[in-house]
């Protein structure tokens, strides 16, 4: 078993001064001066919810880790994203500052860089179209902030004001995602933090070359498209390079919101309207009421599957609990036979339902946080439908986003 050991002590949880540091500072790992530490390869980007606080590193699947001085301390509700050698994190609900750590050879951070767009810009999304170029959607703003990774500075902006629905003055851009030359945005139409305008799912499209917005395009059976959380977590291509967007329907907080995945077809720029595929209404065997409401992460594995974890109305409390809730049932989702499966993996609570990553071996790993069983990473087997009794990596903390890396 791997274990992460956080040296959490009673003072961190009152905000004090911990082995766990404010972004750009390291902690003090300790060592001997006499000792030559193995150096390997990391595997994975983790981070890990302590508290009121969100902790990034990188770990391996290969080998104990004996502290975490390694990992950066970040606002609660952090959101990340990983491009090469750059792993970016975004404070949505706080400074509106994007953080950027570089890996070295052995996938140890280094960091951060800032970038600051204001506190209230809402920015959360990146998507990056080369070294020197990447689009960062500002949601309160309703603009798009032209930067450059590398050196990270602004280079300039897309105002997407204009086409707001509402009278707020933003579009809410967030969720976004390149193809041939062409970023698509979702535009999530918000007219609040849990509400949306009653409009259907809206995405621009903008040519990356001279960044001008070349169209919209809507599509009623869905509303309300992306969301604030992991950068990107719910857009993805297949093999075929068709484009999904998802929408949670704002987790269920507005009723009579529809959700449901669209698809734009390879290329095409407009949504594909043979395609549509409801969550919420699909029912799934093995949850109380066969009933499920939205996911949180969509990863994409390969031959129209995807792997979720999904909202079970009948094993949350009222009110909710989401502390002790354990109300994300891991499923796999059948993006041409529209079906839904539960896989033997037990329920989560919300943060560590957001934890999968699909493995180049096929299998998956899922977050699940303390309960019966310790917390940390279990391995899903899709061939075998078994699931690791034990965690492949266990964590004293809540596991939240997970990305691979490469050595």
């Amino acid at each position: 078993m791997y274990k992460i050991i956080f040296f959490l002590t009673a003072a961190l949880l009152v905000g004090c001064e911990s082995s766990l540091l404010n972004p750009g500072t390291r902690g003090d790992n300790n060592r001997a001066t006499d000792e030559i530490p193995e150096v390997q390869a990391r595997d994975i980007v983790l981070s890990i919810g302590i508290g009121e606080s969100m902790y990034f590193g990188t770990s391996t699947l290969s080998k104990d880790i004996e502290d975490a001085s390694d990992f950066y301390e970040h606002n609660g509700q952090s959101s990340s994203d990983v491009w090469g050698d750059w792993l970016f994190v975004f404070e949505p609900m706080s400074s509106g500052i994007l953080y950027k750590y570089t890996l070295d050879e052995n996938n140890a951070l280094s960091g951060p860089e800032r970038l600051s767009f204001g506190a209230g810009s809402g920015a959360s999304h990146i998507a990056v179209a080369s070294a020197s170029k990447a689009y960062v959607s500002l949601g309160n703003t309703g603009k798009i902030a032209i930067i450059n990774p590398t050196s990270m500075k602004k280079t300039g902006e897309i105002d997407l004001t204009s086409y707001a629905v509402g009278t707020d003055g933003s579009p809410d851009p967030s969720t976004s995602i390149i193809r041939d030359g062409l970023l698509y945005v979702a535009l999530s139409q918000k007219a609040s933090v849990m509400s949306a305008h009653d409009t259907a799912a809206c995405v621009a499209i903008i040519n990356t070359t001279n960044d001008q917005v070349t169209k919209l395009i809507w599509d009623s059976r869905a509303e309300s498209l992306g969301g604030p959380d992991e950068s990107n977590a719910t857009v993805f291509t297949d093999e075929n390079n068709h484009i999904y967007f998802y929408s949670c329907a704002l987790w269920g907080y507005q009723p009579g919101l529809s959700d449901g995945l669209l698809r734009i077809k390879n290329g095409e720029t407009e949504f594909d309207p043979d395609y549509y595929f409801s969550i919420m209404s699909t029912s799934v065997s093995g949850v109380p009421g066969n009933s499920v409401s939205y996911g949180l992460t969509i990863r994409y594995a390969g031959n129209g599957i995807v792997y979720s974890s999904l909202l079970v109305p009948g094993l949350t409390s009222n009110p909710p609990d989401y502390a002790n809730d354990r109300n994300y049932q891991p499923v796999k989702i059948d993006l041409v036979n529209k079906t839904i499966t539960k896989i033997p993996v037990g329920a989560a609570g919300g943060w560590p339902a957001k934890t999968i990553l699909v493995e180049s071996s096929g299998t998956v790993l899922f977050g699940q946080n303390e309960s019966s069983t310790p917390a940390g990473l279990y391995r899903y087997d899709p061939v075998a439908n078994t699931v690791s009794s034990s965690p492949v990596l266990e964590t004293e903390g809540m596991p939240y986003f997970l990305y691979a890396l490469e050595d």
